[in-house]
């Protein structure tokens, strides 16, 4: 057969920011033989790369949303044996769909078995281990609270990936809720979270025929899209050892087709982790022809039997894409396409219908969850509230459970001496009074033996009308001087925290003229490499040298103290581990050159109220982290939403259960935003109370969600959660874990309740 007889068949014609491979599988074939046949395999015509003019016919097939799958694919092996061509696949799905047919007509569809892509599952574990590299931290994303508590053990930002397509960045909570509900809907199939690796991004394209590797090279990205996707890089030949490990892994797999290994070089341990393992040539594999790497010609050739011809052009080892404009070619299903994009939302960024043949793949009868019947003691406690509610009261009332509190005071007593014990300093917890100024916390804080943080004189003369001796009372904030007139009756403080080189002036002022009094004077340091109003910039050289000027001035009856605090639930308690550890070097240097030690370390860290073993963890990383202070005597901890985050919740009842269009439901409460402000930044478990059952059910996560009764767009106050399929108006619903910043930041929508 000649070669302008021949044929093969490419699917995945898409060519945008995240473009299919087929569009540079063709360049790459075409670049060995200029007049091969290349015939483009899709199911939509909005697939931008039909319009190219290397193709010699285009057959786009029907809509998978309808289509039996299994005569879907019988139907491109009639295409495929009707051309007497080879058929290389572009779309993963479609991969695995086609490697399931036993009639599958192996030499000349050149595709892994289904063996070999089980194996490619994220996070790509098998290839992993074969390979000699690291994965990242991986979770299968059971339900946003789970997923939140990974997210903030591993550090945001994340990424949140579909199985097999598709990969988000997020930054928090509310995106990550966002992220799951989006892929889950799309893709119908498992969500992954995974930890974001700070590092260069790198690949291994390799081609196999039945476990034998048939070439192979390495790219480093250069360029990249904000979608992170290859907009240029640098090709290589493999190494020695590269080349035996990619050799052993197609070995094992029994590999028959194009591959890609995506692969992230960690800025933090400079080594190589598995991304993911794609079951196809990858976008750029044109680069790698450029640079004398013609993988698919080599393949082709290899299964035709023949030697793939020699480079003719000049080569280079890096290659840049760029846009251009061609003439359009639509088919006459574009019109079909226009209604089935208007209906499908998902549809638009995936022109090859990969979203509607993965819901068709994964589909799964949807059976909403049996509730679970709490057992929880807090339920008994709001059963005991609801007795003093009238049934025209809509809420919202604010629940406070007292011997949890204590008992979590307690707890963080035990844990708080035997960390002493164990590092040889004394450590103390102390109250900060902003996350919740109920003044039962605070008298629960104090009769438990805890020291309280204030940011204001008012918040100091709130302390000590509440029973707490000055010396139990540190002053923190930017700007905690006003008004002056409580000076005079502001007793001696436990410690001063300065936010600021001008905070520290003017408090150095007023030590030297006895208008205050402290025995610890601080300093706030501002982190490293996290942006942040608060704190004294001593990464700063000027900042620095205003520093050891005033400490080197500083009375010598008092001593001084290091502050930091930044929420570890923000940034993950690895980034916040670097960022004291770093904040500690910088104290360590003001040491050397004001002559003058650090005695005391004050560190807070926004903890989640979580376990406290978990918190006991990361505090015992925390006393290590800041162990290389030769002169501290004392340490301070802030873990005020820790503690009371899990001691309240909102009561509220339902005021209408909605059908939404997308076929959720979604229930009107009578608390709003306005009641849970920090709902925002993390989800809050539901507890619901049907009227006619009288039992409180935990709600799992779902498709639903729980709305504010305020006429304000974002005034949702979760998503993802599964209603009772007899949800009712009447309901008693409590939205749980508001005990810290919820309470102290809610407020009064219009100035006088609800309106």
């Amino acid at each position: 057969m000649t070669e302008n007889q021949r044929s093969v068949v490419l699917s995945g014609w898409h060519s945008g920011p995240n473009p299919s491979p087929a569009l540079g599988t063709a360049q790459s074939l075409l670049h060995a033989w200029p007049d091969l046949q290349i015939h483009a395999l899709d199911y939509s015509s909005f697939s931008t790369g039909l319009s190219s003019a290397l193709i010699r016919e285009r057959h786009v097939l029907p809509s998978w949303k309808d289509a039996d799958l299994d005569e879907m694919a019988l139907s491109i092996v009639s295409i495929v044996n009707g051309l007497d061509a080879l058929f290389l696949s572009g779309l993963d799905l479609e991969t695995r769909l086609l490697s399931s047919i036993s009639a599958l007509p192996r030499d000349k569809f050149l595709i892994p078995p289904t063996a070999a892509l089980e194996a490619t599952e994220k996070p790509s574990a098998f290839a992993a281990e074969i390979l000699e590299l690291k994965i990242p931290r991986t979770e299968l994303a059971t339900s946003i609270s789970s997923g939140v508590a990974f997210a903030e053990s591993c550090g945001w930002p994340v990424w949140v990936k579909g199985q097999h397509y598709e990969a988000l960045k997020v930054h928090s909570a509310a995106s990550l809720a966002g992220a799951m509900d989006y892929l889950a809907s799309t893709w119908a199939s498992g969500v992954l979270i995974q930890e974001d690796l700070d590092g260069a991004e790198e690949s291994i394209a390799f081609c196999a025929l039945r476990g034998e590797v048939l070439s192979a090279c390495a790219m480093r990205k250069t360029l990249t899209t904000s979608e992170g996707k290859t907009w240029g890089g640098r090709v290589r030949a493999l190494n020695g050892r590269e080349a035996s490990l990619i050799g052993a892994l197609a070995e094992e797999m029994g590999w028959t087709g194009g591959a890609e290994v995506e692969m992230v070089r960690s800025q933090r341990d400079g080594a190589l982790y598995v991304i993911d393992l794609n079951p196809r040539f990858p976008a750029w594999i044109h680069g790698a022809t450029l640079a004398n790497q013609n993988l698919p010609a080599t393949l082709v050739a290899a299964s035709w039997g023949i030697d793939p011809p020699a480079q003719t052009r000049n080569v280079t080892p890096e290659f840049v894409r760029v846009v251009v404009e061609i003439p359009a070619m639509r088919e006459a299903t574009a019109h079909r396409e226009a209604e089935f994009a208007l209906e499908d939302p998902g549809h638009k960024g995936h022109p090859s219908e990969m979203p509607v043949l993965s819901r068709r793949l994964w589909r799964r009868v949807a059976v909403r969850e049996v509730l679970p019947v709490l057992s929880d003691a807090r339920a008994s406690w709001l059963d005991a509230v609801l007795g003093t509610w009238s049934d025209t009261d809509d809420g919202p009332e604010r629940v406070l459970f007292e011997d949890r509190l204590r008992e979590r005071f307690e707890a963080l007593q035990d844990s708080v001496e035997s960390i002493g014990d164990a590092y040889g300093v004394q450590v103390t917890a102390s109250y900060s009074m902003k996350t919740n100024p109920d003044s039962r916390v605070l008298k629960a804080a104090r009769e438990e033996g805890l020291g309280i943080e204030t940011i204001s004189l008012g918040e100091v003369r709130r302390a000590l009308t509440s029973g707490f001796p000055g010396e139990s009372i540190t002053l923190n904030g930017p700007g905690k001087w006003w008004p002056r007139q409580l000076l005079a009756s502001t007793p001696r403080l436990a410690a001063i925290n300065c936010d600021s080189i001008e905070d520290l002036e003017e408090t150095l002022t007023l030590l030297a003229s006895n208008q205050v009094s402290c025995r610890i004077l601080g300093v706030r340091f501002a982190p490293i490499s996290v942006g942040s109003r608060f704190g004294v910039g001593a990464s700063d050289a000027r900042q620095f040298l205003d520093l050891c000027r005033l400490l080197a001035n500083a009375p010598l009856d008092v001593g001084l103290g290091v502050h930091f605090h930044h929420a570890m639930s923000s940034i993950g308690l690895e980034r916040w581990l670097r960022e004291l550890r770093a904040v500690v070097a910088l104290a360590a240097s003001v040491e050397q050159v004001t002559g003058r030690s650090f005695t005391l370390a004050d560190i807070g860290g926004g903890w989640r109220g979580s376990s406290l073993a978990i918190y006991a963890g990361h505090l015992r990383e925390a006393m290590t982290a800041i162990g290389s202070l030769p002169g501290l005597r004392e340490v301070v901890i802030e873990p005020g939403k820790a503690i009371v985050e899990p001691t309240m919740a909102l009561l509220t009842r339902v005021l209408r259960v909605r059908r939404m269009g997308d076929n959720s439901t979604a229930a009107v409460l009578g608390a709003a935003v306005s009641d849970v402000p920090d709902s925002t930044s993390f989800p809050h478990e539901i507890w619901w109370r049907p009227a006619k059952d009288g039992r409180w059910y935990s709600l799992p996560d779902g498709g639903d969600s729980v709305h504010g009764r305020i006429c304000m767009e974002h005034d949702i106050i979760r998503t993802s959660v599964q209603l009772p399929l007899e949800a009712s108006q009447g309901d008693i619903v409590a939205i749980m874990d508001v005990g810290a910043y919820d309470a102290s930041m809610s407020y009064s929508f219009g100035g006088g309740g609800i309106v």
